[in-house]
């Protein structure tokens, strides 16, 4: 109710200054506030009550509903607007053209508005898609912070060396000591899978898995081939990576 309060009060005032449709010159100042915030007032009670017709008529809140929203006010406010005019203003406004100017009128100025509306909600969906995309998190394991070199980029394949853990990003490669299994506690959260005992892929970087004679074999982007061992087959024919 608040937001009507001001929209009300500001309307008023502004349209009291500026004095449009010879209201300038036919009123006082203090008349100009008094008829534009009857004006102004009966309005915002008028549409309240057609949004609400105009949703019953068209639930979606599309463009049709607005065009049913415009005319409906147009219908109903545009005569309200011309009873009063014809009271304030006398033979000035008489006559059935008057009458019809005045439904005309609502109808156009409702009219702009939903174009105005249209076209800055198009504006601001191009300006969203025109917008960079927002950088990619990368998710790591915490076990990658404790490498002895910091190692960046996206974590790609991560392979079990005895008692060590060989771990290969985009940018380079580190090792440190861990049990491959309590490494796959972290990476189980990861977009990847495992495809051997000894190691494990990201989701991104295993292109395609090939057989080779009677086994498989996991080929990655940067072209390196990995074994695929057969405890590991039926989770990735279920991820769609074997046919």
């Amino acid at each position: 109710m608040a937001k009507y309060v001001v929209a009300w009060a500001v309307s008023t005032l502004v349209t009291a200054m500026i004095g449009p449709f010879v209201t300038f010159s036919t009123f006082t100042f203090n008349e100009r506030l008094l008829y534009w915030g009857a004006l102004i007032a009966l309005g915002l009670c008028v549409s309240i009550g057609t949004r609400r017709l105009a949703t019953a008529l068209s639930p979606d809140d599309g463009l049709a509903h607005e065009v049913i929203s415009a005319a409906l006010l147009a219908v109903t406010l545009g005569p309200a607007i011309w009873i009063i005019n014809l009271a304030v203003l006398g033979f000035d406004v008489s006559g059935v053209l008057w009458f019809l100017r005045h439904i005309l009128l609502v109808l156009v100025i409702c009219l702009c508005i939903i174009l105005v509306r249209r076209y800055l909600a198009i504006a601001a969906a191009q300006d969203r898609d025109d917008r960079p995309a927002a950088p990619k998190t990368v998710q790591r394991p915490v076990f990658m912070e404790h490498l002895p070199e910091p190692l960046p980029g996206n974590l790609r394949r991560v392979s079990a060396n005895n008692h060590h853990l060989h771990v290969f990003t985009e940018h380079g490669e580190g090792r440190l000591l861990m049990r491959f299994r309590d490494a796959m506690v972290e990476l189980e959260s990861l977009p990847g899978y495992r495809i051997h005992r000894s190691h494990w892929v990201a989701q991104e970087a295993l292109v395609a898995i090939r057989v080779d004679g009677r086994r498989h074999v996991a080929r990655l982007t940067c072209g390196t081939e990995l074994p695929v061992s057969q405890a590991n087959l039926d989770a990735l024919r279920e991820a769609g990576l074997i046919d």
